[in-house]
């Protein structure tokens, strides 16, 4: 399962300024390996069960990183605490992991 190229879009929106876009990507991110997360008899997913939610939380955190170096830039309310609706509505049993990575991005 690649990522890295949804991360990086992820990023480039963000420091282009379409804000909105970005967390439209990562919710999307999210939402796809919300999806996925409970994978098959024999496939990978079955060895790696943690996978989606680790790789969710690493969309989270590169959004979060990523606002955070473009200061006065972009809706305030998303440097807030508080992990944005639409991330946490794609992925309601995900959504405490999700805030911690959101509030602590590393």
């Amino acid at each position: 399962m690649e990522i890295q190229p949804f991360l990086a879009d992820i990023e480039r929106r963000a420091k282009a300024g379409e804000v909105d876009a970005a967390l439209a990507t990562c919710a999307g991110v999210v939402l796809g390996l919300y999806r996925v997360r409970d994978g098959k008899r024999g496939e990978l997913l079955e060895y790696a069960p943690d996978f989606p939610n680790e790789m969710a939380c690493g969309a989270v955190t590169a959004l979060r990183k990523t606002l955070s170096t473009l200061k006065g830039q972009f809706d305030p309310g998303l440097t807030a605490a508080t992990l944005p609706s639409a991330l946490r509505d794609a992925a309601s049993e995900w959504s405490a992991k999700l805030e911690s990575c959101w509030r602590r991005p590393v």
